[in-house]
């Protein structure tokens, strides 16, 4: 799985060189290709992350940081769709200009989503009539309202 990630970092590197030999009229699209392969390099470290717990020891420190982390990638991709929908909004003509920003709207809840589920992972790892627990809870309606 780590290595999947360096792979899609390496195609990063690829379009973002790309962006620079493009012609004006193409640069957004070529800009939005970066994006797009920046939203990979998420989806691999989520994958890297999810292995992680997998391989885990149950009801260890190292699961529970597992876990958190794991939720953590995700709002990480969620965020790197977010750019991707905005830079689409720039390429999109008068007629669908409102779905485009509907799009970036609808991938900024899928944000506010994944940190819900940041905090609620939290919660479950916090140990119990602590300090952190108490902490993560209100950590975790706050996210709820955010979302």
């Amino acid at each position: 799985e780590t290595a999947k990630v360096i792979l899609a970092e390496a195609k990063v590197k690829v379009a973002e060189a790309k962006v620079a030999v493009t012609g004006p009229d193409e640069k957004v699209t070529a800009e939005i290709a970066v994006l797009e392969a920046k939203v990979a390099v998420a989806e691999a470290k989520v994958d890297v992350a999810k292995a992680r717990v997998s391989v885990a020891g149950p009801d260890t420190k190292e699961a529970e940081c597992a876990v958190i982390a794991d939720e953590t990638a995700k709002v990480i991709l969620a965020e790197a769709k977010v750019k991707v929908a905005e830079a689409k909004v720039a390429v999109t003509g008068p007629d669908e200009k409102v779905t485009a920003e509907i799009a970036v709207l609808e991938a900024k809840v899928a944000v506010a989503e994944a940190k819900v589920d940041v905090a609620k992972a939290r919660v479950s790892v916090a140990g119990p009539d602590t300090k952190e627990a108490e902490c993560a809870v209100i950590a975790d309606e706050t996210a709820k309202v955010i979302l």
